[in-house]
C-alpha cells in the first residue's frame, strides 16, 4: 500500500472543503420541504468542515499511537475515525441525491422559457 504524502492529504482536505462550500452556496435555495432544506444546510456545513475535523483528529490519533497508550484507547479512536468518515460519506450522498430530487420538484416557471429564446435567430 502506498503511503500518502502531506500534499496528498492536504489536497484531500481541500477537496472536501471546496465540495462543501459549493453546496453552502445553495443555503437559501428553495427545497421541496423545510426538512430537506434543514438537512441540506446540515450536510453542506458538515462536508465543509469535515476535512478540518478529520485532519485534526488524525493528528491526535497519530500522537496517541506513538505515545504507547493502552490498546483500548487506540481502538476507540480508530472507531471514531470510522464514524467520522461514515458521516461524511452519508452527508455527501445526501447532497448528490437531493440535487436530483430538487430538479424533479422545479416550479412550473422553470419550464416557461429556455436559454434558446434569448438567442437571436432567423425565423
Amino acid at each position: 500500500m502506498a503511503k500518502l504524502s502531506q500534499s496528498d492529504i492536504f489536497g484531500l482536505f481541500l477537496g472536501t472543503t471546496v465540495f462543501g462550500a459549493m453546496h453552502i452556496a445553495a443555503w437559501n435555495f428553495v427545497f421541496p420541504t423545510p426538512v430537506e432544506s434543514l438537512l441540506w444546510k446540515f450536510a453542506a456545513a458538515l462536508c465543509t468542515t469535515m476535512g478540518l475535523i478529520f485532519g485534526g483528529y488524525l493528528a491526535i490519533v497519530h500522537y496517541l499511537v506513538n505515545s504507547k497508550l493502552e490498546k483500548l484507547f487506540v481502538v476507540v479512536f480508530v472507531l471514531l475515525i470510522f464514524l467520522i468518515l461514515l458521516s461524511y460519506v452519508i452527508c455527501r450522498l445526501y447532497l448528490v441525491v437531493e440535487i436530483f430530487r430538487c430538479l424533479y420538484f422545479l416550479p412550473p416557471s422553470a419550464y416557461v422559457a429556455t436559454w434558446a429564446t434569448n438567442v437571436p435567430h432567423v425565423a
